[in-house]
């Protein structure tokens, strides 16, 4: 064999490899999930999910797992829960959208490090297991960034202004700005405002009634359970 053959059949070798890569690429859904961060317990009324990297947005359904990079929408007079892989969840009431941008679970160690988006609406994240070394929770609003280890709390995402309510041990909040200097922990039954342009105002101790009426409507009631 000659060497211009010997080149030939080494081109169409290599144009072959690189034609069946593009082939296996091409067939992959972009942006398909792959790291699970939890399922979604369960739903009522029309609840919706958005997938990264598909245009698609489908119903959901009790038990469908809920990956990384998804978004999932309440609509009016519908709720959800999500239960994470490390055993915390949120609650989602109505008229809320929520996406988990990063979610890691090491079930040895306990050790737990996740960004949750609050996109707008109210959700209530009940975190009962005690995390492990340099673990952390991370949720983010427009005007917010909030933190919490064994916690269970409330956040109200508004276009210019986010509500944070502790229900059950620390959380701490910021202004999500890094221009924007200064910081809040929040206790068991105590609330703060973070407004766009300020940092988060000081603590200051819920009602009752108050309390009564964040549980009543973050306690998601489905019917016939």
């Amino acid at each position: 064999m000659d060497a211009g053959n010997r080149s030939n059949l080494c081109f169409m070798a290599v144009y072959s490899f690189l034609l069946m890569i593009f082939i296996i690429l091409s067939s992959s859904p972009a942006g398909a999930p792959s790291i699970p961060a939890g399922k979604i317990e369960r739903t009522n009324g029309e609840v919706t999910v958005k997938r990264a990297g598909i245009e698609d947005i489908f119903r959901a359904k009790e038990h469908d797992t809920f990956f990384v990079g998804d978004t999932l929408t309440t609509k009016a007079d519908s709720f959800a829960e999500i239960v994470f892989v490390d055993g915390g969840f949120a609650n989602i009431p109505r008229k809320t959208a929520l996406m988990v941008n990063h979610y890691a679970y090491e079930k040895e160690s306990r050790r737990r490090k996740a960004v949750v988006r609050v996109l707008e609406g109210t959700a209530r994240f009940v975190l009962s297991q005690r995390p492990g070394k340099d673990s952390s929770f991370v949720v983010e609003t427009d005007t917010a960034r909030i933190s919490a280890g064994l916690a269970d709390f409330i956040v109200e995402a508004q276009k210019d202004k986010t509500e944070l309510y502790a229900l059950g041990g620390a959380v701490q909040a910021s202004n999500t700005s890094i221009f924007i200097a200064g910081n809040v922990t929040l206790e068991t039954n105590e609330a703060s405002t973070i407004l766009r342009d300020k940092p988060p105002a000081g603590p200051r101790s819920l009602t009752g009634r108050e309390i009564t009426g964040l549980t009543e409507r973050t306690n998601l009631s489905f019917p016939g359970r």
